[in-house]
């Protein structure tokens, strides 16, 4: 996922991937090991917050040379 980023190639598929596998770890971390988690369930709502980051960073960045 580094070097995809780094790349530059296809970004908008590489931030669709990172939404994907951030929701996906989190979803999986809520239910199975909540009390290894850093904030435990609330670490939800910061993997929310990241997710709209990567969204807004890739796709409404209007200054981006970014296009797939």
């Amino acid at each position: 996922m580094f070097i995809w980023i780094l790349s530059k190639i296809k970004p908008r598929w590489c931030a669709w991937m990172q939404i994907v596998l951030v929701a996906t770890m989190n979803i999986i971390e809520f239910f199975a090991v909540p009390d290894l988690l850093l904030f435990g369930r609330v670490n939800v709502i910061l993997a929310a917050i990241f997710i709209v980051v990567i969204y807004f960073n890739a796709f409404n960045n209007d200054k981006s040379t970014l296009r797939a």
